[in-house]
C-alpha cells in the first residue's frame, strides 16, 4: 500500500516538475546551448555519430519545433515521446485502474524501428540534407 501511495506522489509531482524545468530552460536556452561541449566525435572525425543532433532536437522540443527536432536526432525525439507515453499508461494504470497500452511490447514494431534508425545514422554520414 505504501508503495502505491509513493508512485501516485511521484506521478503527480512529475508534470510540476517537468513545467518548471521548461520554464527556467526555455529563459536561458541560448546561454545553456552555448555552454554544452561539441561532439568529439564531429570535430575529431568529421563524422556524424548517433547523438549527434541531441542538443538541437532538445532546442528544438523546447521552441515547439517538432519537426526540426524530428531531423535534427529523430531516436531523441522517440525517446521523449516513449517516456510520455509511459507516464500516461503509468497514470491510467494507477489513477483510473484502467489497463492502457500506447507503447508497443512486440519485436515486430521494435525490430524494424530499430533497422531503420540504423540505416538513417548510416545514411547520415553521408548525405548532409539528413544532418
Amino acid at each position: 500500500m505504501r508503495n502505491i501511495k509513493i508512485r501516485k506522489g511521484i506521478l503527480l509531482i512529475i508534470p510540476f516538475l517537468m513545467l518548471i524545468i521548461y520554464l527556467l530552460v526555455n529563459a536561458n536556452l541560448n546561454e545553456i546551448v552555448n555552454f554544452l561541449p561539441k561532439c568529439y566525435i564531429l570535430e575529431k572525425y568529421g563524422i556524424y555519430c548517433p547523438a549527434c543532433g541531441n542538443t538541437r532536437c532538445i532546442a528544438s522540443i523546447i521552441k515547439l519545433d517538432i519537426l526540426s527536432a524530428i531531423r535534427y536526432n529523430p531516436f531523441t525525439f522517440g525517446v521523449i515521446l516513449c517516456s510520455v507515453l509511459c507516464y500516461i499508461e503509468q497514470f491510467s494504470n494507477i489513477f483510473l485502474s484502467k489497463k492502457l497500452t500506447l507503447i508497443p511490447r512486440k519485436s515486430i514494431f521494435w525490430i524494424p524501428l530499430t533497422i531503420i534508425l540504423i540505416i538513417f545514422y548510416i545514411l547520415r554520414i553521408f548525405f548532409t540534407f539528413l544532418r
